[in-house]
């Protein structure tokens, strides 16, 4: 079999392995358990495989005798398999990490200036939600990404907080958390109840 279409095949083959890796993260199997990592490394594999076969075609000038059509696809999947892993690999973390907070007011009363923030390291420079007016039955997402890097010193940590006015006084309460970097502690889904209860334990 000609070289260039060996490295075609497998170089495509490398594309497959972290497209399935990549769209089996971010739907809701998180991932493919154990198989994971060898699928990962199976593409990585065949990425260097297919440059190893690509080298050998273009030593031994097969594209003298052969369709240009494996020829382009070899270069195009090798060209664009590590942009595109990083790609994944961005749009994977993004998705795994996300922290959607979504906020329920059943206080019977209507708070105001309300601000819902991330704090602590975990969280600096992240999005911040304002509502002049948080009317009673009404409800809000608030949605953040924690910043991941690695930290010299030890894991991040932070929580989601909230501050609001009720009846000309001022409030801070912690809704979500905490979350840790490491051990990664990422709970992405949280619900939270404005209810009587909640604005008496300040």
């Amino acid at each position: 079999m000609n070289n260039f279409r060996l490295s075609a095949i497998f170089s495509g083959l490398a594309m497959a392995l972290i497209t399935v890796v990549f769209l089996a993260v971010i739907s809701p199997w998180k991932g493919l358990g154990i198989a994971t990592p060898y699928m990962i490394m199976s593409g990585i594999g065949s990425w260097f495989a297919g440059i190893l076969f690509f080298i050998s075609a273009v030593v031994r000038k097969h594209q003298k005798t052969n369709p240009k059509s494996y020829l382009f696809l070899s270069i195009l999947f090798l060209l664009i398999f590590i942009p595109v892993s990083f790609s994944y690999m961005y749009m994977s973390g993004r998705v795994r990490t996300k922290i959607t907070v979504r906020l329920t007011n059943k206080s019977g009363s209507t708070l105001e200036d309300v601000v819902v923030y991330g704090s602590g390291p975990l969280f600096i420079g992240q999005d911040t939600l304002w509502l002049a007016r948080f009317e009673n039955e009404q409800e809000v997402k608030f949605k953040i990404w924690p910043d991941t890097k690695p930290q010299k010193g030890g894991g991040k940590k932070g929580n989601v907080e909230m501050q609001y006015t009720l009846n000309g006084e001022q409030n801070s309460k912690t809704i979500a958390g905490e979350f840790l970097v490491y051990p990664l502690n990422i709970q992405q889904k949280w619900d939270v109840t404005i209810d009587p209860d909640f604005l008496k334990n300040n």
